[in-house]
């Protein structure tokens, strides 16, 4: 059976690791509003039903994103170079977007323009696309799973906001009590899947709330692909940031300062090989 193709597919939390995973599936290319936001930890078990929230959110437009007056400064964030801000109307938590250091008001301006080009840019692809996957990720330490029925609202309320197009729901649920390397699939009508196992990221150094992204990644990419949606100039700046990150892992200020470090390199490892 072949992989099932999708025009958009994208994540609606229950953290950054959603995101994450589909990315390195290959099953997003691009940024969206909710993929780099969470629920605070000390929230997890009270706010169950958040998944309603982001989708309500997401229909109607993210009305309420761009408040300032909503944030409050919570001090360094776990992200590198970050302050944590939250968003008290929307009860998540904002860790990769604000500098740290610099004062709000300088910071926001271009934040909120970020986030409104994300969501314009998702409602957009929602928009134009004819069968869409929402993907799920509970925290393998979040103490309340995702109830089901607020997963089939979310169906309900996508295909009333976008009747032209079809939605499936697919929804990752953490059972630490499954036996190793044993999956649990679930379907709940034809449009909607759970698939319970335990995915906690046991290697050295990762915390509670991580799953083990390369397990997800592979269960994904070998069931589901997706068009490539992009616009020329997206594609041109993806290849642009990319071409930076591999600059700067060497060092490297131009291509031929790039390429002249390759080749050192390759000429250490065979000169390494031949002295062993």
């Amino acid at each position: 059976m072949g992989k099932r193709k999708y025009d958009l597919v994208f994540g609606l939390g229950m953290a950054c690791s959603c995101s994450e995973t589909l990315r390195a599936a290959g099953l997003q290319r691009l940024s969206f509003p909710y993929d780099w936001v969470a629920v605070p930890a000390p929230d997890l078990a009270v706010r169950n039903h958040e998944l309603v929230d982001r989708v309500r959110e997401t229909c109607n437009g993210f009305p309420l994103w761009l408040a300032p007056d909503d944030f409050e400064f919570r001090g360094a964030s776990s992200a590198k170079g970050k302050d944590r801000y939250f968003n008290r109307r929307l009860g998540l938590v904002f860790l990769h977007d604000f500098p740290a250091g610099v004062p709000f008001e300088e910071s926001f301006p271009g934040i909120r323009e970020k986030y409104r080009r994300r969501a314009d840019r998702l409602t957009g692809l929602i928009r134009g696309a004819r069968r869409v996957l929402i993907v799920r990720i509970d925290r393998p330490d979040s103490p309340v799973a995702t109830d089901i029925a607020d997963c089939r609202l979310a169906l309900t309320e996508f295909t009333r906001f976008f009747p032209g197009t079809t939605f499936d729901f697919l929804l990752f649920s953490y059972a630490p009590d499954l036996p190793a390397g044993r999956m649990r699939i679930e379907t709940f009508g034809p449009n909607l899947t759970r698939c319970t196992f335990d995915y906690k990221d046991r290697r050295p150094g990762t915390q509670a709330y991580q799953p083990d992204l390369p397990i997800l990644a592979n269960f994904l990419r070998s069931r589901f692909r997706v068009s490539d949606y992009r616009t020329k100039g997206e594609k041109n700046r993806f290849k642009e940031s990319r071409r930076r990150e591999r600059f700067a892992k060497l060092g490297a200020r131009n291509r031929l300062e790039y390429e002249l470090k390759r080749l050192l390199i390759r000429l250490h490892l065979v000169r390494t090989t031949t002295t062993r």
